[in-house]
């Protein structure tokens, strides 16, 4: 069984599949499968499982599990842009014009279940997938066994709600979509944003969910022409339009240049791990103190709804994130008190975290 196959395409998908944090028996391994003039590449662990096709000039039935790195490493090695391969029951050799090499594969013990019939909710363009993941996913908890480790994908009417929290901040971008169903599906930022780094930026995406056998978790699929992405995920979200309509109203509310805030807010954070905002005649005043040094910054900013500001306490990192990612000249931030969240929001970006309690804040009371 004979084909040719693109090596920097092959690269490039193998890169791909292995974004997987396990795999289905060594570390290095993947599937190769041939079938009706098509070769699949895939991987796949207990819950996740990636998969590309690329059409090929080759007849038959084939399939065999290999060594990816050593596949990897072996196509590297040759100069050309192609290069043909021979298949011989599960021994893989690569021929090139200086000679040939062999990899020994083994037969493939089982295949992730057919993700072929799935629950559509909803098709959206990569670029726009992607647009909205980079721009939530920093929000996502990195711990590996917090309920909030998942991002939310809400797919209402023609747009896609893209959500990211860690249950001290909320991120939420929209994107466009075409809605089938509206449908909340749960993934894994990473791989995601993996699988669209991987795709052209027009692709279409189908994504949708099947339930498992014991319907305790669902597996959420992403579909195009020539690829595939399936990973199970957790069942349940914060109900984050709860959050965001508890918060809408406040007391106090400016638009402030992004770049200043960004800026004021990167020379305090070298100071100490938390800053402090004050509302002082017509600005802000960002401030920060560690023992005996101490440094504060005033932002001019433009009121669109006056309010009074004593001080409020707050993680400068979780700002700055969000200042990276904002996209607008300027940004709105919504305030009501000390022990409230601060909200940020721009045209792409609605933003909610909650405040730190300010340890150092002057005491004003009288003694006695």
């Amino acid at each position: 069984m004979k084909f040719i196959l693109n090596v920097p395409q092959i690269i490039s998908i193998l890169k791909f599949i292995f974004a997987l944090k396990d795999t289905f028996r060594k570390e290095q391994d993947f599937a190769l499968k041939v079938s009706q003039n098509k070769i699949i590449f895939s991987t796949f662990s207990h819950e996740e499982y990636a998969e590309v096709t690329v059409e090929a000039d080759v007849e038959g039935e084939a399939l065999v599990a290999l060594p990816r790195k050593l596949f990897q490493d072996l196509l590297r090695k040759v100069k050309t842009t192609e290069v043909a391969c021979e298949l011989q029951g599960h021994k893989l050799r690569i021929i090139t014009d200086r000679g040939v090499y062999e990899i020994q594969g083994y037969e493939l013990e089982k295949e992730f279940p057919s993700i072929d019939s799935f629950s559509q909710s909803f098709t959206v363009v990569n670029k726009d997938l992607k647009t909205g993941v980079e721009k939530t996913s920093f929000a996502v908890s990195k711990n590996p066994l917090s309920p909030t480790r998942f991002l939310s994908l809400k797919s209402v009417g023609d747009k896609l709600e893209v959500v990211g929290t860690d249950g001290y901040r909320l991120s939420m971008c929209c994107v466009p979509c075409s809605g089938i169903e509206e449908t909340q599906l749960l993934v894994n930022p990473s791989l995601l944003k993996s699988y669209c780094a991987f795709l052209p930026p027009d692709a279409v995406i189908v994504a949708g969910s099947i339930k498992d056998e014991k319907e305790v978790k669902d597996v959420v699929v992403f579909k195009t022409e020539f690829s595939k992405l399936a990973m199970v995920t957790g069942s349940s979200f914060l109900r984050y339009s709860e959050v965001l309509e508890r918060y809408r109203d406040y007391n106090l509310a400016f638009r402030v240049d992004r770049k200043s805030l960004l800026g004021a807010i990167t020379r305090a954070v070298g100071i100490g791990n938390s800053c402090v905002m004050r509302l002082e005649d017509g600005n802000i005043r960002i401030g920060a103190n560690k023992d005996e040094i101490s440094y504060s910054e005033y932002v001019p900013i433009t009121l669109e709804k006056e309010g009074t500001l004593d001080e409020i306490c707050f993680n400068p990192e979780y700002v700055l994130e969000f200042l990276r990612e904002a996209e607008e000249d300027e940004v709105l931030v919504k305030l009501n008190g000390e022990n409230n969240p601060i909200w940020f929001e721009d045209t792409s970006l609605i933003y909610v975290m909650m405040p730190l309690k300010n340890l150092q804040k002057t005491d004003t009371r009288e003694v006695g």
